[in-house]
């Protein structure tokens, strides 16, 4: 982990994640899914920083923004909001 984020701190959203949910759930929330910090945010943008997406099924190019937060980010998933993935224009 510190050799993939170097001398930059973890947003301190993403560490309240971690403390909350870093030992499971009983609920459903988020299992099943797969994505990586380092695609998924990036460091340099605060402490509550946008969600950038990426999937190779989709026919869109490259990662682009879907959340001005990861706060809303994780609101938006946990309603099950059928438009999370659409690109934030």
């Amino acid at each position: 982990m510190s050799k993939m984020i170097s001398d930059q701190r973890l947003p301190m959203a993403y560490i309240e994640f971690l403390q909350t949910m870093g030992n499971g759930t009983d609920h459903t929330f988020l299992r099943g899914e797969s994505c990586f910090m380092d695609e998924l945010l990036e460091l340099n943008e605060g402490e509550n920083p946008p969600v950038y997406f990426y999937s190779e099924g989709k026919k869109k190019d490259g990662f682009y923004k879907i959340t001005d937060t990861f706060t809303e980010f994780l609101q938006r998933r946990y309603i099950k909001d059928r438009y999370i993935f659409q690109k934030k224009e």
